[in-house]
């Protein structure tokens, strides 16, 4: 799994965890000579969110955290 961060046009960034096929789909969407009209629709947080393709500036991705052991 990676972390990836979508910068958006406004200085948001919105944090999301994909496999590498995920990210690679992304990017190419993102990459297109024309995007999409309808959104990019995310569930984060308990929170949908509709993301217009043009407010994405770009992406950053680093590799997820792994989980933390349980003490004891």
């Amino acid at each position: 799994m990676l972390t990836v961060n979508l910068h958006l046009c406004n200085g948001d960034v919105v944090t999301l965890d994909m496999t590498p096929t995920q990210r690679d789909r992304l990017s190419r969407t993102l990459n297109q000579a024309a995007l999409p009209t309808t959104p990019f629709e995310i569930a984060v947080n308990g929170c949908n969110l509709a993301i217009p393709w043009r407010s994405i500036s770009y992406l950053s991705t680093r590799p997820a955290s792994p989980a933390q052991p349980a003490a004891g």
